[in-house]
């Protein structure tokens, strides 16, 4: 209640205004991940990411570059390296060698024989990768599952290695690595934490089972841990975590494109839920937290999503019953320490325009903060006189800095089983990540389930 309380004054500065982040670590011995390593150049920019799933009992690399990393277009070497270091060395003559302290490729087998990347383990390095793609501004992609590098520790583990872009083509033949030139990016390959362990390109394959609860140790009214048929979704996807709401399945996930890449990020919200939250008593905590997946995590603003259903609506204009979905770009601990004492706003030039100020002018920070969410900002336009109120995009702040993208739907609108589009404004995040241009609910007669989609990502500003 007092949460609704402290967004209902927000709600109210907001009509007085129409008049007016993954950290990683170390791979623990015994992890099956999944792993990132964070690719820097010579500089120590960051230009992209690589990351490692299970996919099946075999290992998908999926690297990506992104716009504006300074690579040149066309296809360039990369590689798993045997060490877990970017350090530069020196060679036999004492020439600096930059990011030699990676090593050769890893090659357990001990073959030194460099080859492409679908040759046998007996014969070839295990680290050989397809070229990455790199397009004229820079960025590229790069997606391929092989069963010559291993998740578990062991010789051909990602474990304790690091991953290598070079300036040049990988010929798949040349001895030791392709004749594909300098070493122009290097990043070791680090446990991704907050992840979804999860996920595989089948969209069959179910997620991974949500614990009964919150960040925090609060209980997730309406959620079992008991696992239920899962709502099928088209292929390919991967899937994130998952938790039964209301006797239904709701499940994060995320759709890639040919070259794997993020193009979607989603979490689908069966009918049975819907209702369900309607028909049972009031409930003060989330019904579910849910990670997306990995890939998600490590290449797109977001993190988790938490979910609410808010039966008595609050005021001013909000007064209905409606559902807030937090799609939240920090990892559940991080929203759980939320407690208002960093009462911080954001610069203005990262609250959109027509948005009202998420601290507005002479309010005390202190009463329009909410504790494990932050700073809420509305469109001004939620506000106009007379106009009825069945859906918006809600920013939320804290710390200064942008915590998630909320979507908030009427229980009215959900129930007439229409499909709502709205755009996302140009968002400023405070670091390298994609973003997205436009949410979309859909409604999938199929499955009798919403999908509540975030699409068209772009760099982040």
């Amino acid at each position: 209640m007092k949460t609704r309380v402290l967004r209902s004054l927000l709600a109210c500065s907001a009509a007085l205004a129409l008049g007016a982040q993954a950290g990683a670590q170390s791979p623990a011995a015994g992890s099956s991940g999944p792993f990132i390593a964070r690719l820097a150049d010579a500089n120590g920019k960051r230009v992209g990411s690589a990351i490692f799933l299970n996919s099946g009992g075999r290992t998908q690399v999926s690297a990506f570059l992104w716009a504006g990393s300074g690579v040149a277009p066309g296809p360039h070497g990369i590689h798993v390296h045997t060490n877990a270091s970017c350090a530069d060395s020196t060679d036999a003559s004492g020439a600096v060698v930059k990011f030699g302290g990676a090593g050769g490729h890893l090659d357990p087998n001990q073959t030194g024989n460099h080859d492409r990347p679908e040759a046998p383990a007996a014969t070839a390095h295990a680290g050989d990768l397809p070229n990455i793609m790199v397009r004229s501004d820079g960025a590229g992609t790069l997606t391929f599952v092989t069963d010559k590098l291993t998740m578990a520790a062991g010789p051909a583990s990602v474990q304790g290695r690091s991953v290598v872009v070079h300036a040049a083509q990988d010929d798949y033949a040349t001895d030791p690595a392709g004749n594909s030139g300098a070493r122009i990016a290097c990043g070791v390959v680090e446990g991704l934490t907050g992840a979804a362990a999860g996920g595989t390109m089948a969209a069959s394959q179910a997620g991974t089972t949500a614990t009964a609860g919150t960040a925090g140790g609060a209980s997730a009214a309406g959620t079992t841990a008991q696992a239920a048929p899962a709502t099928p979704l088209p292929s390919p996807v991967l899937r994130g975590e998952e938790a039964t709401v209301h006797g239904a399945t709701v499940f994060t996930w995320a759709r890639l494109n040919a070259v794997g890449q993020v193009v979607e990020v989603g979490l689908t919200l069966p009918m049975a839920a819907i209702t369900g939250a309607a028909a049972a008593p009031p409930a003060a905590a989330a019904l579910a937290q849910l990670n997306f997946p990995a890939i998600v995590q490590a290449s797109t603003f977001f993190n988790h999503a938490d979910l609410y259903f808010v039966p008595t609506g609050h005021p001013p204009v909000y007064q209905v019953p409606h559902w807030d979905f937090h799609f939240f770009g920090i990892p559940k601990a991080e929203v759980g320490a939320i407690d208002c004492t960093n009462l911080a706003g954001p610069a203005p030039a990262t609250v959109p325009q027509g948005w009202a100020p998420p601290i507005p002018p002479d309010a005390p920070p202190a009463a329009v903060c909410v504790p494990r969410m932050g700073f809420h900002s509305s469109p001004v336009s939620d506000f106009a006189p007379g106009a009825k109120w069945m859906h918006s995009l809600i920013g939320v702040f804290y710390a200064g800095k942008w915590n998630a993208l909320e979507p908030m739907i009427s229980q009215e609108a959900l129930l007439a089983r229409h499909e709502i589009s709205l755009p996302v404004p140009a968002l400023t995040v405070g670091r390298e990540t994609l973003v997205p241009t436009r949410f979309t609910a859909r409604w999938d007669q199929a499955s009798s389930s919403y999908n509540l989609v975030f699409s068209g990502f772009v760099n982040a500003r």
